[in-house]
């Protein structure tokens, strides 16, 4: 129920939100624009290495078995791109926002400050 109960609230309206910095959502912009498998395993490789990769991916298999990749059709590697990453990370949380290896920047902080400080009556 959220806090729909704890508002009182009835229904209609809307939901606001504010995203503060993409993450994974840069991959997912890169898978879908990809028009060769060549770039694709670019991709794959630069995903491994800085991408936040869903928990339940075994990163070495997939590390020895990579040449596989370069054989499968664009499709097929683009699905397995998608599932490689963790979309829970495709922003930045709000509870990181002052961790300084996200490099989001003062400017976007006090701006997500501000949004997250609203008082819900």
């Amino acid at each position: 129920s959220g806090i729909s109960k704890s508002i009182g609230w009835k229904g209609g309206g809307s939901f606001i939100y504010c995203t503060i910095k993409k993450l994974n959502e840069d991959f997912m912009e890169k898978i879908l624009a990809l028009k060769n498998g060549r770039d694709a395993n670019k991709l794959l490789k630069t995903i491994m290495a800085t991408g936040f990769i869903s928990y339940d991916i075994d990163k070495i298999a997939l590390e020895k078995n990579s040449p596989e990749f370069e054989n499968l059709d664009l499709d097929t590697q683009k699905k397995l791109l998608v599932r490689l990453l963790d979309l829970n990370f495709l922003y930045v949380p709000y509870s990181e926002i002052e961790d300084k290896d996200y490099r989001v920047s003062e400017p976007d902080r006090k701006l997500n400050r501000m949004f997250y400080s609203l008082k819900i009556k």
